[in-house]
Formats: structure tokens, sequence, C-alpha cells
């Protein structure tokens, strides 16, 4: 039988906990990987590998990467305009299918 309206989940409180406690852990680690990139310079996958095998980049790769970031970013913004676009256009027809 159906819940109804009256009826509460009583798994939905323990999700909500887990939930908060698995974002608060990896945004910890977030920072700290943060942290960690910011005090070594390193943003690039080139960079990152680079630094996880303990090398470093000579000064015209890292020359070439910094010039590298400012279309990354312009990049990253027009992508993630474009996927929620996408998203905001799927849900907009979902709801006009279901709800009419």
């Amino acid at each position: 039988m159906p819940n109804s309206n009256n009826e509460q989940n009583p798994r939905s409180p323990l999700f909500t906990r887990v939930s908060g406690i698995l974002f608060i852990i990896t945004m910890y680690w977030a920072l700290k990987v943060e942290k960690l990139k910011k005090k070594n310079d390193i943003q690039t996958y080139k960079e990152i590998v680079a630094f996880t095998e303990g090398k470093k980049l000579d000064e015209l790769h890292k020359a070439v990467e910094v010039g590298k970031r400012p279309y990354q970013n312009i990049l990253k913004v027009i992508i993630s305009a474009g996927v929620t676009a996408m998203i905001c256009f799927l849900i907009g027809v979902l709801m006009h299918v279901f709800l009419n």
C-alpha cells in the first residue's frame, strides 16, 4: 500500500545524515587538494601528472600551461552554460509531457 502524505519515510533522516557526513568529508578533502595545488602552483592535468611523478615542468612548458588557463576557464563557462541549458530544456519537456 503506498504511503499517504501523513506518513514519513523512516529512512529519510538517516539518508539525510549520511549525505551530510559524506558532503562534509568530500569538502574537507577537496579543500586540502586545492590548498596543495595552490601551494605548488599546479592546475592543469599535465602539471598534476608531473607533480605526482615527482617531476617539474621546465619553464617553457610551464609558460605554455599558464597561457592555456584563460582559454580553459572560458571553455569551462561555455560548456557549463550549454549543459545547464540542455538540462533546463529537458526538464521543461518532461514537465510539459507529464503535467499536461
